[in-house]
Order: structure tokens, then C-alpha cells, then sequence
């Protein structure tokens, strides 16, 4: 036990002084803020209640200790060193965004924390930039007796649904850190909008978050369908190309991704190789939702739906200054894809009319296959449900253009 003349009377003299000159205090009198449990004595307890209050709001709890002072906070003190500190206006999830944040280096950026369900955020991609609402929730046990295989996350004890903010898409992610590799784990938020009153549970399998731990991105496939993505926050721009664009690309073409960008988490330059590469599919994969949507799922040159009906660029992507423009694309089979990529079939500008290369009647005459196809063949374009959405006479256009040579036969 230090003595008084050695222990705490030096030190509450200084303190006092200091935190006159700090303005921290008024007065010849020290408000108690915190309590002195471990030793008594008027003076002694008031000397020992300002020191360990200074060492308290100065975020150094420890050095009271060190002085053989044993505390216990009051509210008015936590109060008080909260507000100095901004530590009040930091809820979990504000914390839980905050982290995430850092983790990403950059993929996101804070426009307004809120209480972090949902944070205000933006996300860049490509050249494009999105306004988002962010729901982060941490990812633990399952706590369904199924902890070997499975984690989870929920929404905040007050049942906060998923929302969307004003101008915002809603994202719905969980931050797993019970390894020592952080792993981020993306739900379907539009499933789930407006969903609250309850606390609600998202699951993703174990396996998963350990094979994105290990390799950096993995799949998962909830008893519903739900396709749920793991991976590492250095792949955030990754996913956020696809977020963007709303669509999910297969593990498959994920997989050839990485292996093309020969993908090194510690190289930022190949994360954003294979960022780009991501992009270019995704904004590929967006555009064929669009297209076969237009034309309600059927051949815009036969009518064939069945599920086989593809989006097809009219004018080509890899063409100066193409575009993903709806107009731009034609919802086609496969059988009529492949013809009008090899030049088979025409297209006139204004009256939509199909031309079809001389070869095609004339394997018809003999293969009744080939005169199948000549025959289901439709004479001009099936419009789409929307006006707006038919083919532009300019993309036809710039197609004729572009493959004169190739289009040689029409008007022979």
C-alpha cells in the first residue's frame, strides 16, 4: 500500500492543477465522478476520485490502477467521458459499419453512419457509382443446435427491418471475424426489404466462410435457392461490380475469373484485374436479364421461349462505341443466335424485315431439318411487350455497316 505523501496527495495536487488549466474543472471543490473503493479517509477518497477521473476520460483507466486505486465508474462519469470522447453517438452496428469500412480499404465510402442499420454509403464500380443503405450484422453461432456446420447473423434487438433510404439500393451483409481471416458474407437485401418486427436470422454454411477465408471467395445455396456469396474484404470491389448491376455470376465463370487475374489478395493490381474482368461479365449478364425480360422470354425471330432464349447484342459489344441499351438487342434462341452471329440471317433498318442468306433455302429443299428452321423463321421481328424497347434502326445500321463484308449476299 503506498503512503499518502508518496502515493496520492502528490498526484491529486498535480492532477487538480492540470485540470484547472484544462477547464475540466470549477471551483475549489471536485465533483465525485468516480468511486474509490478500495481505500477511506476524506481527503484520501476525494484525491483518489479526481486522479481516477482524469485517468478515466483520458482513456486510461490502467494508470489508476497502477496506483493501487481500485474504481468503479459512475454513470456520470461514463456519461461524460462518452461525450468527450463521441463514444455515445457509436452504437454497435455504428462500429460494426466502421470496421467493415476499414477492412474494405476504400470499396466503400461513408456518406452518413445513421445507426449503422442501415448506414447511408457509396459504392463505386467501374465507372459507375451507387448510393447504398449498408445493414452490417456480425456473424456468429447459429443458435439452432447447429453450430458444426453453420453461422449467422440477425438484425438489431429493436427489430429493425431491412430498409432502402431515399435514392438508395439496400445491401445486406455479414462480417464473420471469429478466425483470424475476416470474411464478408452478402444475403439478397430486396428479399428481405421491410421485413422487421422480429428478430430474423441469416444462415450460411460453415464450409463456405472457411473456403473464402482459405481462398477468397466461395458460394453458398440456402434450402430456399438463395445464392449467398463469402469472400474476402479485399474482394469487395468484386462483388460490388455484380451488386451494381443486380445479377450473380456463376461460381464457374467466378473460378475462371480468378484464375485468369491470377488473383493475389496481397497485389492490389490483380484484384483489380480481376475487378475489371468481373465487370465486363457482369455488365454482360445484366444486359441478357434485360433483353430476355423485354421480349418476355421469347425468340424475337421465332417465338421460342422454353427457357433457351439468350440476349444477343445487335450492334457488336466489342464494336466502337456499342452500347448496352436495350434497343441494342434482340431476345434470341440459340438456333437463330448462331445464325445471325454467323451472318446467316439480315436485318433491314425501318421495317425490321429478316433476310435470309441463300444457303438456308437451299439446304432447306433437301434437309428437313434445315427447313424447319427456314420455316419457323419469322418474316419480319416479333416486337417486344414495350414499343420502346424495339430494335433501333441505328444499331441495325451500324451492324450492316460494320460487317459490309460479311453481308455481301444481301441485294446479290
Amino acid at each position: 500500500m503506498y503512503s499518502l505523501e508518496r502515493s496520492v496527495l502528490p498526484v491529486a495536487t498535480h492532477v487538480r492543477r492540470a485540470s484547472r488549466r484544462l477547464g475540466w474543472i470549477r471551483g475549489p471543490r471536485t465533483p465525485p465522478m468516480l468511486h474509490a473503493m478500495s481505500w477511506s479517509g476524506g481527503l484520501l477518497r476525494r484525491s483518489a476520485t479526481l486522479f481516477t477521473s482524469l485517468c478515466w476520460r483520458s482513456g486510461v483507466r490502467s494508470a489508476a490502477l497502477d496506483h493501487g486505486v481500485k474504481v468503479v465508474p459512475s454513470q456520470q462519469s461514463v456519461r461524460s467521458w462518452r461525450l468527450m470522447t463521441g463514444a455515445s453517438h457509436m452504437s454497435p452496428r455504428t462500429r460494426l459499419l466502421n470496421k467493415l469500412v476499414d477492412l474494405t480499404n476504400g470499396g466503400i465510402r461513408v456518406i452518413d453512419k445513421r445507426t449503422g442499420w442501415p448506414g447511408a454509403v457509396e459504392i463505386v464500380a467501374a465507372s459507375k457509382t451507387a448510393h447504398v443503405s449498408l445493414h452490417v450484422g456480425l456473424v456468429g453461432l447459429s443458435g439452432r443446435g447447429r453450430d458444426h456446420v453453420e453461422r449467422r447473423y440477425q438484425n438489431p434487438v429493436n427489430c429493425d427491418p431491412v430498409i432502402a433510404l431515399p435514392g438508395t439500393m439496400p445491401m445486406l451483409l455479414g462480417l464473420w471475424t471469429q478466425e483470424t481471416t475476416p470474411v464478408v458474407v452478402a444475403h439478397d437485401a430486396l428479399r428481405r426489404l421491410g421485413h422487421g418486427g422480429a428478430r430474423n436470422s441469416l444462415f450460411v454454411g460453415l464450409a463456405a466462410l472457411q473456403a473464402a477465408a482459405a481462398n477468397g471467395w466461395a458460394e453458398y445455396v440456402s434450402d430456399t435457392g438463395e445464392r449467398i456469396v463469402a469472400f474476402r474484404p479485399e474482394l469487395f470491389p468484386v462483388y460490388a461490380e455484380m451488386f451494381i448491376r443486380g445479377v450473380l455470376l456463376e461460381p464457374d465463370t467466378m473460378a475462371s475469373v480468378f484464375l485468369s487475374a491470377d488473383v493475389d489478395l496481397n497485389e492490389p493490381a490483380s484484384v483489380e484485374r480481376a475487378r475489371r474482368a468481373t465487370s465486363a461479365l457482369a455488365r454482360s449478364a445484366r444486359f441478357r436479364v434485360e433483353i430476355v425480360a423485354a421480349y418476355n422470354g421469347c425468340c424475337a425471330m421465332c417465338g421460342l421461349g422454353l427457357g433457351l432464349v439468350e440476349g444477343a447484342h445487335i450492334y457488336p459489344a466489342s464494336a466502337p462505341s456499342s452500347s448496352d441499351d436495350v434497343r441494342n438487342g434482340l431476345a434470341l434462341c440459340p438456333n437463330h443466335h448462331a445464325a445471325f452471329d454467323r451472318y446467316l440471317l439480315c436485318l433491314q433498318p425501318s421495317t425490321h424485315r429478316i433476310l435470309l442468306h441463300p444457303s438456308l433455302a437451299v439446304a432447306a429443299a433437301t434437309l428437313p431439318a434445315a427447313a424447319a428452321f427456314v420455316s419457323s423463321t419469322s418474316p419480319v421481328l416479333i416486337a417486344p411487350r414495350s414499343a420502346r424497347d424495339g430494335a433501333s434502326d441505328q444499331m441495325i445500321e451500324a451492324r450492316n455497316s460494320y460487317f459490309e463484308d460479311a453481308y455481301s449476299w444481301v441485294g446479290a
